[in-house]
């Protein structure tokens, strides 16, 4: 009976021991759960913070942030033209490495018009560290102009060829983030109606400008640059 009784009185314990250990383990995991959820909302405030102070680069405002000579297409069916972008700092900090890159697209699908965005918004045109210019706060900067040059592309039968410039603003922000901002505008005439051309195309001059489009916008919250600052010798 006695060696009963112990037996009894140490599953007890053991039961005692084993609901103990569970809780230590709970609680344990609610700690750790609550500890996750401490670091995403610093991660969070973070980011929040770096996106209330960093600059924020876009088109100049108004009708003139991309100016051009007239579209000159010839036999072969050649496009070409040379832009100039304003730029405007909106932030309240200065923004680094700040540059524009358009592509000019004569076509009849717009998948071509966003795959040439996509190139002007590229890594390789203004995510390197070692171009662009500083932009300050409420200040426009007018970039150099540049020539643009392009075959027409037309993927279907009797389809409507649009003009467009495609491009991109690329620029750093102050915690070294590389920031873009898309942009597609399209082309209209000396009367501000939109230009559109029929295959074959002749050689042609076309006077006109260009003008904002409701697609192709966008300003991202930045991303840690493929290629970052070189460091600082000692």
């Amino acid at each position: 009976m006695p060696a009963f009784r112990r037996w009894i009185r140490s599953l007890h314990t053991s039961e005692v021991s084993v609901t103990g250990l569970l809780v230590t383990v709970l609680i344990a995991a609610i700690y750790f759960l609550q500890l996750l959820s401490m670091q995403d909302t610093v991660k969070e405030m973070e980011k929040q913070t770096r996106l209330s102070v960093r600059p924020w680069i876009g088109l100049d405002e108004g009708p003139n942030a991309i100016e051009t000579t007239p579209l000159q297409i010839d036999k072969d069916g050649n496009a070409s033209l040379v832009y100039k972008i304003v730029t405007k700092n909106y932030g309240n900090t200065p923004a680094t490495n700040v540059w524009a890159m358009a592509n000019l697209v004569v076509a009849d699908d717009l998948n071509t018009v966003y795959e040439q965005q996509g190139y002007a918004c590229g890594d390789a045109v203004i995510g390197k560290p070692d171009i662009g210019l500083v932009l300050f706060q409420g200040r426009d900067r007018q970039f150099t102009s540049y020539p643009s040059t392009t075959m027409i592309s037309v993927k279907h039968k009797n389809g409507q060829i649009g003009i467009w410039l495609a491009g991109c603003i690329g620029y750093r922000d102050q915690f070294g983030y590389l920031c873009r901002t898309k942009f597609i505008w399209g082309f209209q005439d000396e009367n501000g109606r939109p230009v559109s051309l029929q295959s074959p195309v002749p050689a042609t001059t076309i006077k006109g400008r260009f003008f904002a489009t409701a697609s192709g916008e966008g300003v991202d919250s930045c991303q840690i640059p493929k290629y970052k600052q070189p460091e600082k010798p000692n």
